[in-house]
């Protein structure tokens, strides 16, 4: 059986065998961190914990001042630009990103009073702010470069390197910190920073050895002007993400971020469930699309609609036992941030259903607009909310946003299917519904929070619909994912 299935795996083509290689290391990187969680949250105070997590937060936005993002979107067209002289079009890239990042040291060092007064950090959390800057940037550009290339077996070895090395060195720092009586953040900003450090360092050597061309005006210049117009998307996808644990640790306390930080990380673990279901369906989708079969795609979605919102209820049912296992009591509370902030990521996957479409007909240009205006509401709204209400408010304004996110790119995607004049390929009033019932659902689980025997009384009584229905569901499950796999109906 293993050599049979050896052999089916050499014959798959490589670049099936890359994005497979790709979902895993993400898997492992999410699967370890959520194992560590629990042991870290149990090392650190809700106040230490939300120094970390917001010096990670801060690491997400400047890293895009730091490199422009020169690694994302436009390096992929620079290369198919660039084909035949793409080894120097990747270290010039390298280059402009050293200095950048080298410009926002200087920045961060000539301004130092006033970074801290505004961010909290202080001179050595910004140098290490920086540090890991210059690695991170290496890796996503070295990373990308071997993707073009259809490499994977570096790319999995210092991912597992960085996942196993990252919670191990944390917790090294924390616990040596702990016993001469420093600053235990500071120990899980080391264990976080270190591995990049250091991954980073072999990435640029990769990158060198094969150009050293530092400068190339033509290659500078194209990154530049493709990648500044992207800024406001980059930074506002980063801001609707981060900006919730920055804003409650200045506007609340570093105690409150920490407790939303450990809940937000335990309600955005089932995102690897929405990742797993759009790497497979989002191909076939368009393969549908293009031989016209819109109706198809619509029902296939329905079902998938489905299967994923059941994923979510799931998780926001089980959310006061699963904060039990990866947090103390001292975090307790933060069960009543996971419902909305799961609903969100619901509607995050629900809203890949319009940008599909948006995408496939190449009208992308609202999907920048849509995520800067959901990320200025979601700033105005915690602005607002945070101040009056505490940390949790900004759970519920993050689903407000992303349920407005919804909500603009459904109607964007109507008006642009209907000037097609092309069949929907969702089910617009399915969505609708599914959307309103799991947000009145969320809010009955909820209210049960205290009664642990009537809430898994109601899951123990859904669960046997689901086996006394078991044929018919495992037939429709079966069925659509042999037609996705292979491309058929």
């Amino acid at each position: 059986m293993i050599k049979r299935l050896a052999d089916r795996y050499r014959h798959i083509p490589v670049a099936a065998k890359v994005s497979f290689w790709s979902f895993v290391c993400s898997a492992v990187q999410k699967a370890i961190v959520m194992l560590t969680v629990p042991i870290i949250t149990r090392m650190l105070t809700t106040a230490e914990y939300g120094r970390y997590s917001v010096f990670v937060s801060y690491g997400n936005i400047f890293i895009i001042f730091g490199t422009l993002s020169l690694y994302a979107n436009g390096y992929y067209v620079g290369m198919k630009r660039y084909d035949a002289d793409r080894r120097r079009y990747t270290s010039s890239v390298a280059g402009l990103m050293i200095l950048l990042t080298t410009v926002c040291l200087g920045i961060l060092l000539g301004a130092q009073n006033w970074v801290t007064a505004h961010t909290g950090l202080g001179r050595t959390a910004c140098l290490l702010l920086i540090v890991w800057m210059y690695g991170q940037g290496a890796i996503d550009l070295w990373f990308r470069e071997n993707r073009y290339e259809f490499k994977y077996r570096l790319i999995v070895i210092c991912t597992v390197f960085t996942a196993l090395a990252t919670p191990v060195l944390k917790i090294g720092f924390i616990e040596h910190l702990r016993h001469v009586g420093g600053d235990k953040a500071m120990g899980a900003i080391l264990g976080y920073v270190l591995p990049a450090a250091m991954v980073g360092l072999v990435a640029w050597a990769s990158i060198f050895r094969k150009s050293r061309s530092l400068y190339v005006r033509e290659y500078w210049s194209f990154a530049l002007r493709f990648n500044i117009p992207l800024i406001p998307y980059y930074l506002s996808q980063n801001i609707l993400n981060q900006a919730d644990r920055i804003m409650i640790e200045r506007l609340d306390s570093a105690s409150a971020a920490g407790i939303y930080s450990v809940a937000y990380s335990a309600a955005t673990a089932i995102a690897i469930v929405n990742q797993a279901v759009n790497s497979s369906y989002i191909p076939w989708q368009f393969q549908k699309m293009q031989r016209g079969e819109h109706e198809r795609v619509a029902k296939t979605g329905s079902l998938l609609m489905l299967m994923v919102a059941a994923f979510h209820m799931l998780l926001i049912f089980m959310a006061p036992e699963l904060m039990k296992v990866f947090a103390s009591a001292e975090y307790s509370q933060a069960i009543y941030v996971i419902p909305p902030v799961t609903i969100g990521v619901m509607l995050v996957w629900l809203t890949q259903t319009f940008i599909n479409a948006e995408f496939y007909y190449e009208k992308n240009r609202m999907i920048a607009v849509s995520s800067v205006l959901s990320a200025v509401l979601n700033v105005i709204l915690n602005a607002i909310a945070i101040p009056q209400y505490g940390y949790l408010a900004a759970a519920y304004t993050t689903l407000i946003c992303y349920l407005a996110n919804m909500v603009f790119h459904g109607a964007m995607a109507v008006r642009l299917l209907r000037k097609m004049n092309v069949g929907r390929t969702f089910e617009l009033k399915k969505i609708v519904v599914l959307t309103g019932g799991c947000i009145a659902a969320m809010f009955a689980v909820m209210a049960l929070y205290g009664h642990f025997w009537v809430r898994y009384g109601l899951l123990l009584a859904a669960v046997a619909v689901a086996l006394l229905k078991r044929r018919e569901l495992m037939a429709r499950v079966n069925g659509l994912w042999r037609a996705i796999r292979r491309g058929e109906s």
